[in-house]
């Protein structure tokens, strides 16, 4: 385990592949970073057909082409008569907000829905429309309008064909709120706060994709920052940093889902006696290909984790845990209809409880419907071995808050069954051990206001590759916080647990499996554990309890 501690990450109970992510960066936070404000919008349109979905142009996907439908379209067809008219979509907002930039990723199936000849943008000033600026008609491929910090409740998408238009995305980046741009020191401070951020990725974990581009955009950025330059062009060079470092963000956790599939495909591959090997092989092989490729980025690394991590959900021969949630029906009592339900299980998530740059789903229906409960709901098409659920709370504190109470409920016998109640901290994963055989799970939820979530997930096995409970109890109440768990320089000893209470404690150690590796009881200040206890490279169950048996905290540990 030669060092380990570099390579010993501490994830919550609930980031077992899905919610992978390391700590994305350690310095300093960059001020007025852009978002995608579409999903925070009011959607409107000129038309719309019957059968499309509006809410499919800001549910935040990332379309492959101009004729990818797999997460629903926008668009106008409403028969000949009405081909070659002048259409529009529409978002608008409660209060200003302050925009950098406009990306449209057009859509069209070759036939009553066409490549747009005229695109414009418009946005609201003084109680009318003013013309923005003209928006590009390339087919596959996003085509971005600069606004250079244009500060508006309501912009207006206009496009029109020969016949009708289709959108498969419509992003606008910016942030809430009035944001002073006519200072262009202030700007370049903004810049060199992401430049300062963006130097603390290990660029070790980025798709090998970004390694040529996180040089340009630094180039450009420090020429722009030392140049004596107009406004606008700082201010256009702040917009695209700033896309480019939430683009950098959200690759690192994908790369690093990616590398822990890998491994822990190499571990199976290992054992001589696994059988049906060559799928996982070859998907294995095509993953680290891609993981180490100078072309790859965000987009080619998530399709290979999605792939991989399927595959090896599969080999009942090593029981492998993965995200249940990912191949489940998603219902639920209400939606906010701007909102997106899919946004659950999406294996996304932001930093903070805000959400920024991922979707949520939430359940606000104007004041009346104020402190109501409400549920979503997973069904899955067979039972299913769930070990634990984590829920990663939204709130706007405003008419969207943190629950004052949430449950978790199985489906057994004909009849929902309690599993306990989960936490409702902010900023973090609540998690609730569940271990119930299942085919159907849902999270009930009740605050003063609305409620929201970010990701909810359900992790566990198919149920021919269960294996055998570890016997842990539900989990009621948050975790002590006064402890912690600390990796060590040593490579005698990876780990330690923090107790500086001194309370007697009963620590536990399991393995993927859930057999039992070590075992100890200790009111020690700080307990090491050694390299002994660890028997080779994966996932690791850590359970500290009081010796009443009261569970006070429950983590995992990822040995590479």
């Amino acid at each position: 385990m030669k060092n380990a501690c570099f390579l010993l990450r501490i994830f919550l109970f609930s980031a077992i592949l899905s919610t992978f992510s390391a700590e994305l960066y350690a310095g300093p936070t960059a001020a007025n970073e852009d978002s995608n404000l579409a999903q925070k919008a009011f959607v409107t349109t000129s038309k719309i057909s019957n059968w499309e979905r509006l809410s499919s142009v800001n549910d935040g996907f990332e379309p492959l082409s101009s004729t990818d439908r797999t997460h629903g379209i926008y668009g106008n067809w409403d028969g000949e008569s009405e081909y070659g008219v002048l259409n529009w979509v529409q978002y608008e907002w409660p209060s200003v907000v302050t925009l950098s930039s406009a990306s449209v990723y057009w859509y069209s199936d070759g036939g009553g829905i066409l490549q747009p000849t005229i695109a414009y943008m418009e946005h609201w000033v003084d109680g009318a429309w003013k013309r923005t600026g003209t928006m590009g008609v390339v087919l596959d491929k996003w085509n971005t309008l600069a606004l250079n910090g244009l500060q508006t409740t309501k912009i207006r998408l206009n496009m029109l064909s020969s016949t009708a238009t289709g959108i498969a995305e419509f992003k606008v980046m910016g942030v809430q709120g009035v944001v002073d741009q006519g200072n262009a020191l202030e700007c370049k401070r903004q810049i060199q706060c992401l430049l300062d951020s963006i130097s603390w990725i290990n660029l070790g974990e980025l798709p090998r994709g970004y390694f040529s581009t996180v040089s340009t955009y630094w180039s450009d950025a420090k020429f722009r920052i030392t140049a004596v330059d107009t406004l606008a062009r700082i201010t256009a060079c702040l917009s695209t940093l700033s896309s480019f470092h939430q683009e950098l963000k959200h690759a690192k956790i994908a790369w690093l889902r990616l590398s822990a599939c890998v491994d822990s495909a190499r571990i199976l591959l290992a054992d001589a006696k696994l059988k049906n090997r060559e799928n996982l092989q070859n998907a294995c092989n095509v993953a680290y290909a891609t993981q180490y490729s100078s072309n790859a980025f965000l987009i080619d690394v998530t399709r290979e984790y999605q792939s991989l991590s399927k595959i090896l959900s599969d080999y009942y021969f090593n029981p492998y845990p993965y995200n249940l949630a990912t191949v489940a029906t998603v219902s639920t009592s209400y939606k906010a209809p701007w909102e997106t339900l899919s946004a659950l299980n999406d294996g996304l998530f932001s930093t903070t409880s805000e959400g920024i740059g991922v979707l949520r789903y939430t359940n606000w229906n104007g004041e009346a419907d104020w402190g109501l409960t409400n549920w979503v709901q997973y069904d899955w098409n067979s039972d299913k071995a769930v070990r634990t659920v984590s829920v990663y709370w939204y709130t706007d504190g405003q008419g969207v808050t943190l629950p004052d109470s949430a449950v978790v409920e199985y489906w057994k016998d004909d009849q929902w069954h309690l599993s306990g109640r989960i936490g409702v901290l902010a900023d973090t994963f609540n998690v609730l051990p569940v271990d119930a055989i299942t085919s159907r799970l849902r999270l009930a939820m009740k605050s003063k206001t609305a409620t929201g979530i970010i990701e909810f997930s359900a992790e566990g096995y198919e149920t021919a590759a269960a294996p055998k409970s570890t016997g842990l109890k539900q989990v009621d109440t948050q975790k002590d916080n006064t402890l912690g768990l600390f990796c060590s320089e040593s490579d005698s000893q990876p780990w330690s647990l923090s107790n500086p209470t001194c309370r007697k404690l009963s620590v536990t150690l399991y393995d993927a499996y859930g057999r039992t590796v070590y075992t100890v009881i200790s009111d020690l200040q700080t307990l090491v554990l050694p390299t002994s206890a660890l028997s080779g490279k994966g996932l690791y169950l850590v359970r500290v309890a009081a010796v009443d048996g009261n569970i006070l905290m429950v983590n995992k540990i990822l040995v590479q």
